[in-house]
Order: C-alpha cells, then structure tokens, then sequence
C-alpha cells in the first residue's frame, strides 16, 4: 500500500486492487486533446500510483499575461484655445500581467515597477517608483491650438519562472524592460455659433474639431427680419456644402438640390469672436433665399 496527498492505490500483490483520489482530476479521460500518455510510451518498473497520475493527471501550463500600463488624462479632449485650466490631472497605472494558475509561483508576470516615464509640457521626465500607480499635476496650463500630446512609459523589473501543474518550468522568466508608450491629448478648438435658440442670438455651439467631415445644427425659425446665420472659424477646414434634413424624405439632401447649389444659398461675411480674452477672425454664412421655417442643417467640409 503506498500514499501520498492526491491518491490511494492497493495493488493487493496482484492484478485486483484500490485507487482513491482527493483531488478532483484536471481534464476528461482519455483525451485525444490532452495525451497524458502519448503514443509509443514505454514503461519499466512504474509502479501503479506514478502510472494512474500520468494517466489521470496530466501536466497542464498557465496563461502567461504581459504587463502593461495605462494613464489618463481628466481633462483630456477638446478644449477652448486659449483657456487657462487650473490643474491637468494625470494618472499613470500599472500592471504586472499574470500567470494562470499560479501554479507555486506568486501569479505575476513581471516584477515591480521602477520607473514612470513622461514627456509633455509640465510633466517630470523621471519618477522613480514600485507603486502600481503615479499621479502627476499640471497647474495654470492655457491651452494651445491643435492637439497637445502627454506619453507615459513604465519600466518594470524582471518576473519569475514559470511552473507547470508539475512544477516544471514553463517558458522563460519575464526579462525586465518597458510598457508600450500610453498617449493622452488636449485638443484646442475654436467656438462655432449658430441661431439655434433665438433667431436675434447667435449661440455658441457644442465644441467640435476643426475638421470635423460636418457639424449640425438645429436653427430655429427665420421671422420677416432675421435669418438662419451660423459663425464658422477662420481656422476651420473650408465649408463645401450644405445639407438640410427632409422630414418628408426623411433622409439629409443637399440645399438646391446639389452640393455646388447648396453653398449659393448662403451669403458669406466676415466677423470676430471674443474667444478667451483673444479676437478671433470668423466666417459668417447668412441664408439669403426666401424665409424658411425651422430645420437641421449639416455644414460639410468634405
């Protein structure tokens, strides 16, 4: 009679005997998925107990994860040019990857973090580090024109070996090195303004980027006075066509029947935009056909 934690076997000195197993057994037997004792094996003087746990249990591998890192932005997107934001809120975290099962091993595929890289105005190049997270503070930032890129790298330290279910190694130690660069941005925009509330009030619009495939507006009626108006920036990918939503169509269709024609509808002026303190040049595009009632209207600069 031999025993050990997984099993109980009894040869009897003959062909009879007993297997007893505590351990529920890993993968459906036989398997031709999983060939716990592959084809063509020899044996010589195995005894019962080591042939049952080959045959019941097999060797099985973990998962391996890679680490990786992620940060964030708060105030990441689009932004006003010219505003002057009180603190940027970043946060870089780590992860160590994993090792599925553990198998003996602590689960982790690399080692602790050592280092946080950043690059972008404000930003320390350097922080030193074995938290799995680091927060970082820009204050008084005003924002620029156009996309503001902030990257984060983490460097890591070397993992531990790999075990099989039968505490074998399995693939390599995880060497140390470097996450994949993580990238946050502010995108600085210019205001667009429309009549989409008053007909006498020009409202500033939802911000957009500044070469948007179209933006839409909905423009509230025109009265014997006042028509559908909407400032668009200098700075913005030129207007080639407008479209309008027919109700009955139920579908977008070009003004005049054409791209070319939809543009001829509209008379175009310029005019300035405070925009955070700073006076910003504007196309201005006034409906001149006759007085029409409220609609939606898609400005294309495709």
């Amino acid at each position: 009679m031999k025993t050990d934690n997984s099993y109980y076997c009894d040869d009897g000195g003959g062909a009879g005997g007993e297997y007893t197993n505590a351990n529920p057994t890993p993968a459906n037997f036989p398997s031709d998925a999983m060939p716990n004792v592959p084809i063509n094996s020899t044996f010589d003087h195995v005894s019962m107990q080591e042939m049952f746990d080959m045959m019941l249990y097999p060797e099985l591998f973990p998962v391996l994860v890679a680490p990786n890192s992620a940060f964030t932005l708060t105030e990441a997107g689009l932004q006003e040019v010219g505003r002057v934001i009180a603190t940027l809120h970043f946060n870089a975290t780590f992860s160590r990857g994993s090792i599925t099962p553990a198998y003996g091993t602590s689960g982790y595929r690399s080692g602790l973090p050592n280092n946080y890289n950043y690059t972008g105005s404000g930003l320390p190049a350097d922080v030193a580090s074995v938290a799995l997270s680091n927060a970082q503070t820009v204050n008084t930032y005003t924002v620029l024109s156009g996309i503001q890129n902030w990257v984060n790298s983490v460097d890591y330290d070397g993992g531990e070996q790999p075990l099989s279910s039968k505490h074998n190694n399995f693939d390599s130690p995880l060497a140390a090195g470097t996450t994949t660069n993580r990238t946050v941005s502010i995108n600085g925009v210019y205001p667009y303004f429309a009549k989409t509330v008053d007909i006498t009030v020009m409202t500033q619009q939802a911000l957009s980027v500044m070469n948007a495939t179209y933006v839409q507006t909905d423009m509230v009626a025109e009265d014997a006075v006042n028509k559908q108006v909407i400032d668009l920036p200098v700075a913005w990918s030129a207007i080639t066509g407008v479209q309008v939503f027919s109700t009955i169509a139920g579908a977008w269709e070009w003004l005049g029947g054409s791209k070319a024609n939809s543009l001829t509808l509209f008379d175009v002026t310029a005019t300035t935009h405070n925009v955070q303190g700073s006076v910003i040049n504007y196309n201005r595009f006034t409906h001149n056909s006759v007085m029409t009632g409220a609609r939606q209207l898609r400005w294309y600069t495709t």
